[in-house]
């Protein structure tokens, strides 16, 4: 009788760990989820956790696109991957008065020079979807949408 359970020095049994799949989007973002103790249902959640995909590198544009609502031109998540890094969050979300379905996240930017601080705040603009989850509208520098420019008919 043969012994089949051990293996040869430095021959694994596994299978090879590059033919493994990748999660699925909804698997890397719940993974996210549990390691952050945060979720989509917060307006702060969700810009959290649009946050650390976007600086945690390229190749999550799908995880990305479930936090994320309208057009591309709003999210040009590669201008978002270079300006993210560099911004501190400065307050908690604020919803729009009236339009409940609308929050704004406000980070800021701090550039110092000889004698002079410049701070620009920067303004994620979310919209909350019928499941309860917010999703990132925009992204803008100085100033924030207005909640009627922000509204997606039949989006709720």
């Amino acid at each position: 009788m043969t012994d089949r359970t051990g293996s040869a020095e430095g021959v694994s049994e596994r299978p090879d760990e590059a033919a493994e799949t990748p999660p699925t989007p909804q698997a890397l973002l719940s993974s996210l989820m549990r390691a952050n103790r945060i979720t989509p249902e917060t307006p702060l959640g969700a810009a959290m956790l649009w946050r650390a995909l976007l600086v945690n590198g390229p190749g999550q544009r799908e995880t990305l696109n479930l936090l994320t609502i309208g057009s591309p031109a709003n999210t040009d998540h590669a201008r978002a991957r270079r300006v993210l890094p560099g911004l501190a969050l400065h307050e908690f979300p604020v919803l729009s008065a009236g339009h409940g379905d609308v929050a704004y996240v406000r980070f800021q930017e701090r550039n110092q020079g000889p004698g002079v601080l410049r701070i620009r705040p920067w303004y994620v603009t979310l919209l909350k979807g019928e499941d309860g989850w917010w999703r990132v509208w925009s992204l803008t520098a100085d100033s924030r949408p207005a909640p009627e420019h922000v509204l997606i008919p039949n989006y709720r």
